[in-house]
């Protein structure tokens, strides 16, 4: 493949990876927008590392397979053929990632989020026929879809909770499903309603309950066996209706079900499936023993009518509970929140004059259920739009970069910039402006390509005069491939600079001011510069790849004299 058609390759795979034929691997996973986008990275890195093993790159396996190791050449149009059915071919993996987190949904760290699990999950799984749709129409259809799941689901539980505490406990599921004209005796119910709370707490959460419903209501094809049928060998296993199986009671079901089955078959077994070391084995135990396949035991639940008779009440419980989300209306969970929350929504305070000096807002941001939660997921404030930092624009600017390993290039700014720049707090949501952001709190994890490096620089009062202005050639700007972490030691920290190129020739920037102990994660490609900071900084960077930096400076005679020049912050 030419230079030029690798080059057309690599754009239409943004977002994807990159493509190398040297025998290095090497990737960096930067703040993306969305899960989706985030799993494709992990799922690209995961196709690289196969063929680095085979010692191939992705294109030329991708090819082989469809080509055979056939090398012939036909021009222009077969290899925009090629491009194109690469791109394909990895779109479809793409979907079929995405189709498979659904498929896994709820299964999920027991210490993460479910409600955001659930969201992640769900976000575009719906993948556009219409190559024209935009980016934002795409994201809003998502998010419509994801809201639609959450609030049919909130739904529902909320109508089983009917003390509204946010929590389900064993006297209002009984009467819910005694209420769908169920003929469930006490012990199926007691069964299905202990398989949901699985913290044992004997009361169910709203967690607990999506993950029921995204495993076992909505997602029943994920499963190798039907839940009702696992639920019902499971009652004819339990022969003294404890909720829980012993060794014996479970042996004797097995040879019940096949006489020929090795007894040290059945203490693997049941020693896989107990994993509690109280010597008794729950449904949960028992399902997921059963649909993971932890065992060469071979499948021994088999239908017979002993069986069927159980399991016809639990599977009619699960239409009957599908029937319920399906003809459950979104809005009523609008209507659950106003009055759960109409004290909140209708409060007032009047000061000593009768004038009215605080009010609630127009109904209410969120409704929190009972559960275990990041403090991410508790800051609500996906509903307003992103915060810009104050920035500086400069239009007709021209980044000249140097060729020569070590020497800096110009950045060349129109004659009338006047070389001030604005100034802002840093902040999360303003560093995301510049594709940077604080490392404290944050979830992502990062892959750095480069050996680094952490140490602590103290920047004296004379850094900027005597050496950025004087030894230096001048202030300037930087971009590299390598990652950053910068930290204020100090109060007086200086002022950090933070710019991006909106096209080629517009730069956007601003003067940040760091609180101290906030850490900075510049990915690499952030436009950035130290020039300005003062006191101590601990910093983590790398001397494996070169800098591109530029001078500031200005042509006012436009005879390639230039005037070097620096920021002034206002």
């Amino acid at each position: 493949m030419t230079k030029g058609k690798l080059e057309l390759l690599e754009k239409e795979l943004q977002d994807r990876f990159k493509i190398s034929n040297i025998p290095y691997l090497e990737m960096e996973l930067a703040p993306a927008d969305g899960a989706t986008i985030r799993r494709g990275w992990v799922s690209a890195l995961e196709e690289l590392i196969k063929c680095a093993k085979l010692g191939t790159t992705p294109v030329q396996k991708l090819l082989q397979e469809r080509y055979g190791k056939s090398s012939d050449a036909s021009g222009e149009a077969k290899e925009n053929g090629e491009i194109k059915e690469i791109v394909a071919t990895l779109d479809e993996s793409q979907v079929k990632a995405r189709k498979e987190s659904v498929r896994l949904l709820g299964r999920s760290n027991p210490t993460e989020s479910k409600e955001a699990k659930l969201s992640q999950d769900l976000k575009k799984v719906e993948v556009s026929e219409t190559d024209g749709m935009s980016k934002r129409d795409e994201q809003h259809d998502n998010a419509n879809m994801v809201s639609e799941v959450q609030e049919k689901i909130k739904a529902v539980f909320m109508q089983i909770d009917t003390d509204g505490n946010g929590k389900i406990d064993y006297k209002e599921f009984d009467c819910f499903i005694k209420g769908l004209g169920l003929q469930m005796n006490e012990r199926e119910i007691k069964l299905i309603y202990e398989s949901i709370d699985k913290d044992k707490s004997g009361c169910v959460s709203f967690h607990e309950f999506s993950d029921y419903f995204g495993n076992t209501i909505m997602s029943e094809e994920a499963l190798g066996l039907s839940e009702s049928k696992l639920r019902g060998a499971f009652l004819q296993a339990d022969r003294d209706g404890t909720g829980t199986l012993n060794f014996k009671e479970f042996a004797e079901y097995m040879w019940e079900k096949k006489r020929s089955i090795r007894m040290s078959k059945l203490f693997k077994a049941f020693n896989k499936m107990e994993t509690s070391d109280t010597g008794e084995v729950n449904y949960n135990q028992f399902k997921n023993f059963y649909t993971n396949r932890m065992s060469d035991v071979p499948e021994l639940i088999e239908e017979d009518e002993d069986e069927d008779n159980i399991s016809s009440e639990l599977n009619s419980l699960e239409k009957k509970l599908k029937d319920f989300y399906e003809g459950t209306d979104g809005d009523m969970l609008a209507k659950f929140i106003r009055e759960r929350w109409d004290k909140f929504a209708s409060f007032k305070r009047f000061g000593t004059s009768g004038e009215l000096v605080m009010q609630g807002g127009h109904g209410m941001v969120a409704d929190v259920v009972p559960g275990d939660y990041s403090l991410l997921d508790l800051a609500c404030f996906s509903d307003l739009p992103p915060l810009i930092p104050k920035h500086t624009e400069i239009k007709g600017i021209k980044w000249i970069a140097s060729n020569i390993p070590g020497k800096s290039g110009k950045l060349v700014f129109p004659d009338d910039f006047n070389g001030e720049v604005v100034t802002d707090n840093a902040t999360d949501e303003h560093l995301r402006y510049y594709g940077a952001s604080f490392a404290e709190g944050n979830q992502l994890k990062v892959s750095l390509l480069y050996r680094h490096g952490i140490q602590d620089f103290t920047y004296e009062n004379k850094y900027l005069e005597e050496y950025v202005t004087a030894a230096n050639g001048g202030a300037g700007i930087e971009k590299h491939e390598f990652s950053h972490l910068d930290c204020p030691l100090e109060e007086d920290s200086g002022t950090f600079i933070m710019a991006k190129m909106i096209g080629d020739n517009e730069l956007h920037v601003t003067g940040f001011k760091v609180p101290i102990r906030h850490t900075l994660y510049i990915p690499g490609g952030v436009i950035h510069c130290n020039d300005y900071l003062s006191g101590t900084w601990r910093t983590m960077l790398s001397d494996e790849v070169d800098i591109d930096h530029v001078h500031l400076v200005r042509d006012p005679a436009r005879n390639g004299k230039y005037d070097h020049f620096r920021f002034v912050f206002k």
